[in-house]
């Protein structure tokens, strides 16, 4: 029995961010199924201690079935039902019949993170699971135990190439990422100096693709003869098993942060970034400015050539952003045609300098393929801390604004700062005065 383990069965890719944001103070590994009978199949094989159930799954005949479908696998499987707008008879219903809650979709973290913490209350004052054998003797309870957690691909691969070399004794492991993640270093657990060895490399497949390789390396022939290969099998399974979930993570993640047509943030993580951001800039007295930008006649744009082609008007000047940007700034589309830039340990006047990099490179840069020979233009407002009137995160998001409507009523494609909007005058004795 693993204590660690959820396993999830839900369409909603979001949903998973929302679990995970949930779980995350309990270490809890989150398995992933997108029909009922992936999820059975991960419950006998992971033994969670909770199963998480959305009413509506396809293939989910009734609650009731599942409940007793998940009790004949794992007696100590704990059932938590998602319903939209649930009834209240039907959810006391399942209640009785052994449900330990029912929770209304949307989601809530807190509320599912409330929940567990007295689930595992009641457990640890009253631990009624069967004696777990010890952590030599069961290969795949050490690979759950120790990649349980690891939401993320690379802490994951971390963990699972410092395992992989405990259970086999290899004398160095090293594993790579495969298809579908981002790029990361080679991760290696065991002596970095080892040249030469006897070698068995191992894929890890989901689905007909490789999520990683993993390549143990020996000092001896015979150590890699004596090699049990059931222990090859539990690291090809349990490791693929967890890495598609950790894949699965990081997709819903992108899914509910970033904006879906320009791939730049959306407006919420914006906003928490720029919270962030803002109090640090106080804190070590640093520079922070902002830019708001907005694409100019874009609603005539959409009128003349349609939606699909302001969309790609979007994506181009999402793209030219991305170009002109450094790794630190963080850019978003807040709106519609709206836009912004958060630039970190940036004045007003490097702030500027970017501003007209940007108005630039959209003059100069090739339209995309398919577009309309019409090559848009955009509006620019530039707020920083160091102004007056600025005392927090949403005075800053508001001056901004406020400074890119200034410059669209001075004749669109041009730039703007807080400083040059008419009637600013500070008062002795008061925050600020704008008339």
């Amino acid at each position: 029995m693993n204590l660690t383990n959820v396993v999830v069965l839900d369409l909603d890719p979001k949903n998973l961010a929302r679990v995970a944001r949930a779980l995350r103070p309990f270490g809890s590994g989150i398995l992933w199924a997108e029909t009922v009978e992936d999820g059975l199949g991960l419950i006998s094989e992971a033994q969670p201690f909770l199963a998480i159930v959305d009413k509506d799954m396809p293939g989910l005949t009734s609650v009731t079935a599942f409940l007793e479908e998940t009790r004949s696998i794992n007696s100590y499987t704990e059932v938590i039902v998602l319903a939209q707008e649930p009834e209240l008879d039907e959810a006391l219903d399942w209640v009785e019949q052994g449900v330990y809650t029912v929770l209304s979709r949307p989601l809530n973290p807190d509320r599912l993170r409330q929940v567990v913490g007295r689930l595992n209350e009641r457990d640890k004052n009253n631990r009624a699971y069967p004696p777990v054998r010890g952590l030599s003797d069961d290969r795949s309870l050490v690979l759950y135990r120790n990649l349980a957690g690891h939401q993320t691909s690379g802490p994951l691969m971390e963990s699972l190439a410092q395992t992989a070399r405990n259970l086999t004794g290899a004398d160095r492991s090293e594993v790579w990422a495969g298809e579908g993640f981002g790029k990361i270093d080679r991760l290696i657990s065991g002596s970095e100096q080892m040249v030469g060895g006897y070698e068995v490399t191992l894929e890890m497949p989901w689905h007909g693709r490789s999520l990683a390789s993993l390549k143990l390396t020996f000092s001896t022939k015979q150590a890699l003869k004596d090699l049990d290969p059931t222990v090859l099998h539990e690291l090809q399974w349990v490791g693929s098993l967890f890495l598609n979930q950790a894949l699965k993570y990081e997709q819903a993640v992108t899914l509910a942060s970033r904006d879906p047509l320009t791939g730049l943030f959306n407006r919420r993580i914006f906003l928490e970034q720029l919270d962030r951001e803002f109090y640090q800039s106080h804190r070590h007295s640093s520079p922070l400015s902002m830019i708001i930008l907005d694409l100019d006649h874009f609603k005539s744009i959409n009128d003349t050539y349609g939606h699909q082609t302001g969309d790609g008007y979007l994506l181009w000047l999402a793209e030219t952003l991305n170009s002109v940007t450094r790794g630190g700034d963080v850019t978003a589309r807040i709106g519609g045609e709206e836009f912004a830039i958060l630039l970190p340990r940036t004045d007003m006047e490097q702030a500027l300098v970017l501003a007209n990099r940007l108005k630039e490179a959209l003059a100069s840069n090739l339209m995309p393929e398919g577009l309309p020979d019409v090559r848009p233009t955009i509006s620019q407002g530039l707020a920083d801390i160091s102004h007056f009137l600025i005392k927090s995160p949403a005075d800053l998001v508001y001056w901004s604004d406020q400074a890119m409507y200034l410059a669209k009523r001075s004749g669109r494609d041009t730039i703007k700062t807080l400083s040059e909007l008419p009637g600013q005058r500070k008062v002795e004795g008061t925050p600020y005065v704008f008339q």
